[in-house]
């Protein structure tokens, strides 16, 4: 069955879940200075950041039929674990804490063959975005930016051109996302997958 294209509409609202990989940080040593002016490792610690889903949104803006400007957030809750090893008083544990994360992100999407009469169509994207980490209890804010870079497609579900809403369908896209600062306890960059899927309206 023939579709006309969903380029003819310009704007595109897309809600939906979102899913973030974990993240490990590097062991951290925890230190005190000695009476002689030395130093002793007091305690280890390793941490992670567990994967969370969450919720996020997107509008999209044609620049060309086959390019489009992305706008975006989400806000998706994780936990941070922190295992305690080798403490001189015999102490261990693994306290945890949940970590609400707030993403806001920019972005450009490129859509192979946006014209033609299917109802698939995939693409490419790529963006850059800003971190908010809010501790439970709001007790710390650490802030940090991402970069991303992914593929999807887009599914029309309903084409109705003469109507206020054009377009309606499903859309799911895989990313790497490259992320600094926020809850990085090593000061390190790391490198999570994400995934997203939801349903997108074009008016």
């Amino acid at each position: 069955m023939a579709v006309s294209a969903q380029s003819s509409s310009r704007l595109e609202v897309d809600a939906g879940l979102t899913w973030t990989g974990s993240v490990s940080f590097a062991e951290v040593d925890a230190v005190e200075k000695t009476p002689t002016g030395g130093t002793r490792v007091v305690f280890k610690s390793t941490s992670s950041l567990d994967a969370g889903a969450g919720l996020g949104m997107r509008l999209g803006f044609d620049l060309t039929p086959a390019i489009v400007a992305d706008v975006g957030t989400s806000i998706t809750n994780r936990n941070l674990t922190t295992t305690i090893t080798g403490d001189v008083e015999n102490a261990s544990g693994a306290p945890q804490e949940q970590v609400r994360q707030y993403v806001f992100e920019a972005g450009v999407r490129y859509r192979f063959h946006p014209s033609t009469s299917t109802r698939l169509t995939p693409f490419v994207t790529a963006g850059v975005g800003y971190l908010r980490d809010v501790h439970e209890g709001n007790t710390l804010i650490e802030t940090g930016h991402l970069y991303y870079v992914g593929g999807g497609a887009s599914y029309l579900l309903r084409d109705t051109p003469r109507a206020s809403i054009k377009n309606l369908g499903l859309r799911g896209d895989v990313r790497a996302q490259i992320m600094n600062g926020g809850v990085s306890l090593d000061g390190a960059t790391h490198t999570t997958p994400a995934i997203g899927i939801g349903l997108f309206l074009r008016f």
